[in-house]
Formats: structure tokens, sequence, C-alpha cells
């Protein structure tokens, strides 16, 4: 059974991996002035023709699709009927077969059909606006809207929800009715993460990303995949000996989810806001660097999402001649000590930092490092810790940020063992701390006891090594 799953995943792996990505096209098409959404993959020019997916065009003139093994697609509007055949270049509409100068094909899993042949065989009419890039397919009797109009979207915003999920990463990016999932915690809280998803009256997601096989990343993804219609997951090919990880093949097995694998360079669409995948470049020895890493462009405004990768993977980035300056930046394995390169976090620069980590940790994330680099950037830091579910929102000319719980709250409740006061400053430090080296010995002593005591002497936290 582990052989059929592995070979199952690798196989959907190469079918998928040669799919052309087409999330820069450009191109629109409208059905009686309603603008098709293209979820799984955009519509493509071929031999002078516009190529559709071929269920999405079907469904938005309100007709039945079947496409079966033989390659032959069917479909069935009240009394009309329309068959096409992959690689055959003519087309029956209600039993007259006529010639098409464009065959249908298949390109990784996706079947993409002449548009204007499909619609005209449904008795519709199909115009061209080259300015807008739009196809416009009109039955009779509507009334079009002017052949330079374009969707009408809106000031509507992107919100990323950095689920609390303890010691792991989770995160939802919500865009206009379309959402994408990368990682889901441990398996403990695939259940958390389902519920926040159910609250939210989602039932479909359209992307899973799972960074990299370690548990506290894909742990409770097959409970999602179990749960919700799940249209893609973005994965690379290393695999994983551990229950986790076995637990999300056998989910995938029973899906319908088509498996894509991660390569750089690949852009794709998600409602009004596209991502495009940064890393990794290869795999290598450390599963950490193998991390699937992301950047969500929403207009002019953006966020970057990379797993646990480290500065390995960090400086493959910078060196790649990608774009990765974004607004926002979900910090890098958690903050700890061996991630935020000096060189990755000034050319990302950041004025939001996410850290998703579990509170009082034995890992020691987040490092003192991670935070005096993220701090000398001047990014302001937000913690799963202190501050619970996170909501960023990209409005597309900035991003703003929610949370759950206060920091403060959770500060003050919190006791201290054996920091440093700088007597004179005011200012408390973990004992490893920079500062602490340069302080003046008549102004150091050694404290432990709760932050609310201190604050009530007028002490507050070290802006560095953050202690509270």
């Amino acid at each position: 059974m582990k052989i059929k799953r592995a070979f199952i995943l690798l196989f959907a792996v190469l079918c998928l991996a040669a799919a052309a990505v087409w999330a820069g096209s450009g191109i629109k098409v409208s059905v009686d002035g309603a603008y098709i959404s293209f979820t799984d993959a955009e519509p493509i020019i071929s031999n002078g023709r516009t190529m559709v997916p071929v269920r999405a065009v079907f469904e938005a003139m309100g007709a039945e699709v079947d496409f079966n093994s033989k390659g032959t697609i069917t479909g069935k509007k009240g009394n009309n009927k329309v068959e096409l055949f992959l690689g055959s270049k003519y087309i029956i509409s209600n039993g007259i077969p006529a010639a098409m100068d464009t065959a249908p094909v298949v390109i990784g899993s996706r079947a993409f059909v002449p548009a204007r042949y499909i619609a005209e065989g449904f008795g519709y009419t199909v115009g061209w606006d080259s300015q807008s890039k739009t196809v416009s397919i009109n039955s009779k009797g509507y009334a079009p809207a002017p052949v330079n109009s374009t969707p009408q979207t809106g000031n509507k915003n992107v919100k990323l929800h950095f689920i609390d999920v303890g010691q792991g990463d989770c995160t939802l990016i919500e865009d206009n009715g379309h959402y994408m999932l990368i990682d889901a915690g441990e398996t403990e809280y695939g259940k958390t993460v389902v519920s926040y998803i159910k609250n939210m009256g989602i039932t479909y997601i359209d992307y899973v990303i799972a960074t990299h096989p370690h548990s506290d990343h894909i742990g409770g993804l097959d409970d999602v995949i179990n749960t919700f219609d799940v249209k893609n997951v973005i994965m690379t090919r290393e695999e994983a000996v551990t229950a986790s990880f076995e637990s999300l093949l056998d989910a995938l097995e029973k899906s319908n989810a088509s498996i894509i694998e991660a390569k750089p360079g690949n852009s794709y669409k998600l409602g009004l806001s596209s991502f495009r995948i940064i890393a990794p470049d290869k795999l290598d020895d450390d599963s950490n660097n193998n991390s699937i890493a992301i950047r969500l462009s929403y207009k002019n405004s953006s966020a970057l999402l990379c797993g646990d990768a480290e500065k390995d993977e960090e400086l493959y980035m910078v060196r790649s001649g990608e774009n990765i300056a974004s607004d926002v930046l979900k910090v890098n394995h958690h903050g700890s000590s061996g991630s935020s390169c000096a060189e990755f976090l000034n050319k990302v620069h950041p004025k939001y930092a996410v850290i998703s980590v579990g509170k009082d940790n034995s890992y020691g994330h987040p490092s003192m490092n991670a935070l005096s680099a993220l701090n000398a950037i001047g990014a302001e830091i937000y913690r799963t810790d202190l501050n619970g579910n996170i909501v960023v929102t990209l409005t597309g000319s900035s991003a703003s940020v929610s949370v759950s719980k206060s920091e403060a709250d959770e500060r003050t409740e919190k006791t201290l063992y054996n920091v440093v006061l700088n007597t004179n400053s005011k200012k408390v430090h973990l004992s490893g701390c920079d500062s602490v080296a340069k302080m003046s010995a008549k102004n150091k002593q050694i404290f432990s006891g709760s932050v609310e005591e201190l604050i009530e002497k007028g002490y507050s936290a070290c802006g560095s090594c953050r202690p509270f």
C-alpha cells in the first residue's frame, strides 16, 4: 500500500509538473456580462484562438459537461448538444459536424477547448476586444456591455489569517471567495484548523500548500483535505517516513485534488491576487531548506511566506533575481537562530513580521538573533504565542494587522526568571542580550518575578531581546 501511494503521488506530480502556468495571460472571458472565475488554469492563446478550460466555459453557459476516457467532450444544454474530440479539428453541434482551425488539447490535467466554437455551437455570439483582452460570449437577446469594459472588482481586500497552532505553522489566505491554506500545524491541531475554516463558512479550498514534510507543518493537513473540497495541492517531491506524511498521502488518495509540483517561477491566480513560487530551487538533505516559498501579490501590496527556510534557502532567494520585497513576512522557521539572516531581511524589508510560534516552546523560538535582526530593519513584530490568531489585511496599496488577544495582557501574566534589569534605563534584558555586556555593573540587577511587578516599577522590555 505504501509503495502504491508513493507511485500515485509521484505519477501525479510528474504529470502535473509539466503543466504550463498561464496565470499571467490576462485574458478575460465573460458570458452574458458575467466574468468567468478561472481557479485551476487561465485561458491561453493557441493558433490565434482563445482556448479555455473546458469545464469552466461549459458551466458558465449553463451546460452539463462530460469528458470520457476516450477523449470525447460532450456538452448538453436543454435540447442542444455539442461534441468535441481531443486532437480532432471538428465539432458536432446537434448532429451537424463542422470544421475548426484548432483542436482541443490537454495541458497537464486540464482540457482546453476553443471558446468561439463552443459558444457558437450553443447559439451564442462571440466578440473579442483586443484592448481589454476580453472574449465576450452573449446569448440571443442579451444586450452586451460596451466592448472595452473590464471586470468591476471594486476595492476589495485580501486577508491572511495566521492561525495559532502552537509550535507550528498555519496560514489561511482569504481572497474574495477564493482560499488557500499553507500548512496546518501538528496533527492535534487539525481539528482546530478545520473549525476555524468552517466558522468562516468555507466549503472548498482552491490551493493547499504543504511547505515541507515536517509534522508541525503537515500534521493537520489530512483533516483539512478529508473535510473540505480541495482543488489543488502544491508540494515538493520530498518524502518522509513519518505517520503525518503517511496520513497526508492517505488523504490525497481519497481526494479529488490535483497534485502540483512546486517549481520556482510558476505563478497562479487566487481571486484578485496571485502568488509566485520563489523556492526551493532543488532539494537537499535539510528539509527546512526545502521549504516551498511563495510571494503573494495584490496590486501594490504583498506578503512573503517561506515555511522553515533557513540561511541557505534565504540566500538562494536573495540571489535568484526574484522580487521578494514584501509588506508582510511570515518569519522563517518560527524565528530560529539559523534563519532571518541580514541579507534576506534587508531584501524583503517588511513593515510587518509575523512569527508563528508556541508559548514557552523548548526550542527557544523566537531567538534573540532573529528578534534583533527584525528590530534592526524596523519591522513591527507580531507573535501567535502572544497575540493568538493574527489577521493581516492587504488593501492593494498597504497592509494592516488585527489580533485576537492583547499582547500586553499576555505579557503581564508572564513570570520571568533571572532576567537582567538596567536600573538606570529601566529596561529589562535577557541574560544573553548584547546590551547586558555593555551595561555598567552598578546599573545591573538580576530579577525573577512577574512582569506586572516590573511594569509597576516603571520597567519596560528591551526592544531587541524582547524578554516579554
